[in-house]
């Protein structure tokens, strides 16, 4: 979980650092989405391409959570910084 959400952190910075990017509910539902879909690519290909790994659905579930709470919390942290 806390590595997906630092991708999610270090994703919805980058947002902000770009002016051309629309920081927007839309963008992060995207973000967190895509995200979350990554961490499930990467439990199937574990499954699949590696006989001493498995995939799990509860692993799947702490990376969506992590895209989830990284995205809020950097969200929050970020536009904070900006209303200063």
């Amino acid at each position: 979980m806390g590595v997906f959400g630092v991708l999610a952190f270090l994703a919805v910075w980058s947002m902000y650092r770009n002016p051309g990017t629309a920081v927007s509910i839309k963008n992060l539902i995207f973000l967190a989405t895509l995200g979350a879909a990554y961490g499930g690519l990467t439990e199937l290909l574990q499954g699949w391409l590696f006989p001493s790994r498995f995939a799990s659905i509860s692993d799947f579930i702490a990376d969506a959570i992590g895209m989830v709470l990284g995205t809020l919390f950097a969200n929050w942290y970020f536009s904070k910084q900006s209303n200063q």
